[in-house]
């Protein structure tokens, strides 16, 4: 996000997730469901999450971009990263889907 802003201050977090949604083409939707899918450590997790469109329908990344085998799959699950920073705090350490 920093790379994509750089007359955003690097520190002001809330600012880049703006950015990022309105400007640089991250999916940031509302989330439908979303499930611890393994512990990596006493501090990181991996949630499954899928996301629905403003209309209400699953939001489904793809397929990209001619047709070729080698093109992007339709994707409608995500998988994030969650670190526990402290007690009260957790980070999200994955960008939102992404669309060019």
């Amino acid at each position: 996000m920093i790379d994509h802003n750089p007359s955003i201050d690097p520190s002001d977090h809330s600012a880049l997730l703006k950015n990022a949604c309105e400007t640089n083409g991250a999916q940031c939707f509302r989330v439908k469901s979303a499930s611890l899918d393994k512990r990596i450590s006493k501090t990181d997790f991996v949630f499954r999450v899928d996301f629905v469109n403003d209309d209400g329908t699953l939001f489904v990344l793809g397929p990209c971009c001619d047709g070729n085998a080698i093109d992007i799959m339709p994707q409608s699950v995500f998988y994030f990263t969650v670190m526990k920073v402290n007690k009260n705090k957790f980070s999200v350490m994955d960008m939102p889907p992404y669309t060019p």
